[in-house]
């Protein structure tokens, strides 16, 4: 079904003008080339032309024409944020070779991203599309409801739930019952011993026996995080744009506070996560107690030294 999907061009064509009308509002920093209806059938496909096109992982490139890859990764995560939590809509292909940086003086720190190949598109139905942004939302917290992250989690992985939201991102480990060596292991980007990649496939089969796109959403956000790894773009900001597009989606009341209150959550989240790193290996020498006292001491500071940020932000 998929590689019929990719072969009609009409379906290419409709899947192209959909996504530039969603990131019509990040436009003209994010852009989809426009189609040419006039030269489109079934069989052939036609937009207009981009220039200086540069790979995302071309970082020789991307120097030497002046493209920053802090701003582009900025770019490549809003837009791969909203595109499935605000409008439903999976990229299927979002790698290297669809995914390009421009310079362009015209735009705001002179960086244009481009995205091609409209092909495939998953489509996330209502329900699911507001259970990943109330998962993500609980998930991106240092204490985190864990009722809350389970009942979710279950929606989407039945019994194997806790290793769901690892699959978002590692650094939602605190949102799941996992042991002090477990979130070592996510504070370093790493999926913990005990999940093993057998379980990670029977939880991905689970998924694949229903009509759900949510296959579909984990396998981009998995192309998504590795093109912004390859610009050095840091994990905190990228779970920051998925936490703004779902609060754009959640938040109707007070929606400016809770978004800025959600994104100093994700801060201190990534604080908590550096704090395991460091102390856990060390951890024989001090007892659970001192290390909570750490813990506890540690967010105060974050707070005090990040306040400025949460009401300025």
């Amino acid at each position: 079904q998929a590689i019929t999907q990719e072969l009609d061009f009409h379906i290419e064509r409709k899947n192209t003008e959909t996504a530039a009308a969603a990131l019509s509002e990040l436009a003209p920093r994010v852009v989809v080339p426009s189609t040419i209806p006039e030269l489109c059938s079934s069989r052939v496909f036609a937009t207009t032309f981009k220039d200086k096109l540069t790979r995302v992982d071309d970082v020789l490139k991307l120097a030497e024409r002046q493209i920053d890859p802090i701003v582009l990764g900025s770019l490549i995560a809003d837009a791969f944020a909203r595109l499935p939590l605000i409008h439903g809509l999976v990229h299927g292909d979002p790698h290297a070779g669809n995914v390009y940086g421009r310079p362009d003086g015209s735009v705001a720190h002179g960086v244009q991203l481009v995205i091609l190949d409209h092909g495939l598109y998953h489509h996330l139905k209502q329900d699911e599309r507001l259970a990943i942004c109330d998962l993500v939302l609980a998930c991106a917290s240092p204490w985190p409801s864990r009722s809350k992250v389970c009942k979710l989690g279950e929606h989407f992985a039945g019994p194997l739930w806790k290793i769901f939201p690892l699959l978002l991102s590692p650094c939602f480990a605190l949102a799941t019952p996992l042991s002090l060596q477990e979130l070592h292991a996510a504070s370093r980007g790493q999926l913990p011993k005990t999940i093993t990649l057998e379980k990670v496939w029977k939880t991905l089969e689970e998924m694949q026996k229903g009509p759900s796109s949510l296959l579909g959403l984990l396998h981009s956000l998995g192309y998504v995080r590795g093109l912004l790894s390859s610009l050095g773009y840091a994990e905190e900001q990228r779970v920051k744009a998925l936490v703004r597009a779902a609060a754009a989606v959640r938040y109707t009341s007070f929606a400016r506070i809770r978004l800025h209150f959600a994104l100093f959550k994700v801060t201190l989240l990534f604080k908590l996560l550096r704090i395991f790193s460091v102390v856990l290996p060390h951890r024989a020498a001090a007892t659970a107690i001192t290390t909570t006292l750490i813990m506890i001491v540690a967010v105060s500071v974050a707070f005090y030294c990040d306040v400025g940020y949460f009401i300025t932000a």
